[in-house]
């Protein structure tokens, strides 16, 4: 799955595409975790995380946008991005 995402990153970057986002997802937060701290350790960290803290590896803390009562600006938008992109998906 690293191995797609990386190629689909590079192909996008290489035809000059910017804001083309990918969406990362899997039956347990321990999956996208173990996805998302491979990328890391490839030195690809421009990612977000969403989710619960309690359920997300700690080492991902500096790319996650919690899910809490205690939203921040940028996490409403996140969540809106994620929103807007799980619509388009299902239309």
């Amino acid at each position: 799955m690293v191995a797609i995402i990386r190629f689909i990153s590079q192909l996008l970057d290489h035809v000059g595409d910017t804001e083309t986002k990918i969406l990362v997802c899997a039956l347990t937060n321990v999956a996208v975790d173990r996805i998302l701290l491979t990328l890391k350790d490839q030195g690809f960290d421009d990612f977000g995380r969403v989710g619960s803290l309690k359920k997300i590896n700690k080492q991902l803390n500096g790319n996650t946008f919690s899910s809490s009562a205690n939203k921040k600006a940028p996490d409403k938008e996140a969540l809106k991005d994620l929103e807007a992109m799980k619509a388009e998906i299902e239309a």
